[in-house]
């Protein structure tokens, strides 16, 4: 029997997301990154201020967690991943004092689920880096390889170096590894980061920028996605077409997969 499930903190993903995760969760409102091409504001219904001023999800949260993950469990959804997150980010600053991401993932675990990690937070997951195991997986969105960049484009997050410094020992540790190359700013940079990472990641998934048609229109994406080809097959990693796929990925099975926006454009529709 599959359970109607009121009002979930546990949902499937639509549209784009969905090409990331069959399941997910978001463990805050907001977050306090300040990225500038974040579209959580748009999603959440906020302004940019609001959506600043990032908060817990009610004192319940955890109960509606384990409500949820029971009912998965009871449908049979034993081994599944549930992505955290996509509106915020579940390593933000004030995760070290309330840990209601490292909770989460215990609730998680504890009905069977498993867990896919996105975070720019870097060495704010470490302290939590043992509740990972090889059927969850850790990954970072990279956009720019340079501090200048990242101070201006997304201020309040880990520098690229760190969160590279957190897949490295994730993948030291036996949990799976993949960065997020999307949204696309700088396509150089973007192929410079998967050529230098990709010893310590085992899947990456490629997409392009949404959401700002003017940056948008400056960008070669058919020029960077043939070259975004040529690379992963030079690095050997597998190109998968079912994005489920993604969650066997691991160092002996190295995957990648262009999302449906840039492999259109490959595509010439």
């Amino acid at each position: 029997m599959v359970h109607t499930m009121k009002n979930p903190v546990i949902y499937t993903p639509r549209g784009a997301a969905r090409e990331y995760a069959e399941w997910a969760c978001n463990v805050y409102r907001g977050c306090t990154h300040g990225c500038s091409y974040c579209f959580g504001p748009s999603v959440g219904h906020a302004t940019r201020e609001e959506f600043l001023k990032a908060q817990t999800r009610g004192p319940d949260f955890l109960q509606r967690v384990e409500a949820d993950a029971k009912r998965l469990s009871q449908d049979g959804k034993i081994g599944f991943q549930v992505h955290l997150c996509f509106t915020t980010d579940p390593y933000q600053e004030f995760e070290s004092a309330l840990h209601i991401t490292r909770d989460t993932v215990k609730i998680l675990h504890k009905y069977g689920l498993s867990v896919a990690i996105l975070t720019k937070g870097g060495r704010r997951l470490l302290p939590d880096i043992g509740l990972y195991g090889p059927m969850d997986a850790i990954a970072a969105t990279m956009t720019y390889a340079t501090k200048e960049d990242t101070l201006r484009e997304e201020p309040c997050t880990a520098m690229p170096q760190e969160r590279w410094e957190v897949l490295k020992i994730a993948h030291e540790h036996g949990v799976p590894t993949w960065i997020s190359c999307e949204p696309v700013l700088d396509p150089a940079q973007t192929l410079y980061l998967i050529n230098m990472m990709s010893k310590d990641v085992d899947h990456v998934k490629i997409g392009k920028l949404n959401h700002d048609s003017a940056r948008e229109a400056k960008i070669n994406w058919k020029q960077f996605g043939q070259h975004a080809l040529i690379l992963m097959d030079r690095l050997g990693y597998k190109r998968i077409f079912n994005p489920d796929d993604a969650v066997r990925a691991n160092a002996a099975n190295r995957t990648y997969y262009v999302k449906s926006g840039l492999a259109k454009i490959l595509e010439g529709a």
